[in-house]
């Protein structure tokens, strides 16, 4: 449902006419994703640049918070965090 509303406001936004209701309708739906996906990132990031280039850009820093906030973003600095301490010899007992 995500993707066809986001292809809905692509087709709307080609024929310069942009329909905010749109991507409101898209963020209550990437709300809906599994907080635990990649799907749920993928969908804020782009969700945050369409907002951004509509100049609508409370809308787009709430989607990067949704972004920044994900247990899975956190979790991946988290690992690289660890990858680059065990890389440089760092050991925290």
């Amino acid at each position: 449902k995500f993707v066809t509303l986001l292809n809905i406001h692509k087709s709307l936004q080609h024929s310069l006419w942009q329909n905010t209701a749109i991507l409101d309708e898209a963020k209550k739906v990437a709300y809906l994703i599994d907080e635990d996906s990649e799907a749920r990132i993928e969908a804020f990031k782009y969700l945050a640049s369409v907002f951004a280039r509509a100049g609508h850009h409370y809308e787009a820093k709430e989607a990067l918070k949704q972004v920044k906030d994900s247990p899975v973003v956190k979790t991946k600095e988290l690992r690289e965090l660890a990858k680059a301490l065990a890389s440089a010899g760092t050991v925290y007992k």
